[in-house]
């Protein structure tokens, strides 16, 4: 009788555990739609960031922008996101009738507004003084995230805001005037 009991436990117990990585497979998706998934990338600012997927074991590569949804061939890839002045780099694996979401992390936004974009700019130094990127207030710039210290150029004078904190993903406002 002990037998019989472990017997049925060890069937229940397959019966329902094996048959989970099925259900990863849509089994109401054509089989031809099965030889697919797609994959989507998130970063800091997608209208201006571009990616390129490499396929790791066959020619395939393909070019596309942050934010859009593609379908891709089951496999595993390579993935390079061209942000303003960094390059992100890491690989996807692609599964059949499934969405791969990828968000680059380690970058954020600083945008500064200012009285007059155009003619004011912006140094971003390290807490140990070190410049990181001058610009002009007019544009939104990409950085690694951690804290800096920020300059801002207003014509002839200068304001400095210690402590900004920039997040993955974020983009962080900061408003100045006279």
């Amino acid at each position: 009788m002990k037998k019989n009991k472990k017997f049925v436990f060890l069937f229940l117990f397959f019966l329902f555990l094996s048959p989970l990585s099925l259900f990863a497979l849509d089994p109401v998706a054509p089989v031809a739609e099965r030889k697919f998934g797609t994959l989507f990338v998130k970063s800091p600012m997608p209208e201006s960031d571009s990616c390129v997927v490499q396929s790791n074991t066959s020619d395939f590569s393909k070019t596309f922008k942050s934010g859009e949804t593609i379908k891709l061939p089951v496999g595993e890839y390579s993935l390079k996101v061209k942000l303003q002045d960094a390059e992100w780099n890491s690989l996807a694996s692609i599964q059949p009738t499934e969405r791969t979401e990828i968000v680059v992390i380690g970058y954020g936004n600083l945008k500064v507004k200012s009285p007059n974009p155009s003619a004011d700019r912006v140094e971003v130094y390290t807490p140990d003084a070190r410049l990181v990127k001058s610009f002009s207030a007019s544009k939104t710039q990409t950085l690694p995230t951690g804290e800096y210290t920020v300059k801002i150029k207003l014509g002839k004078s200068e304001l400095i805001q210690s402590g900004v904190t920039l997040i993955s993903n974020t983009t962080r406002e900061l408003e100045v005037g006279y």
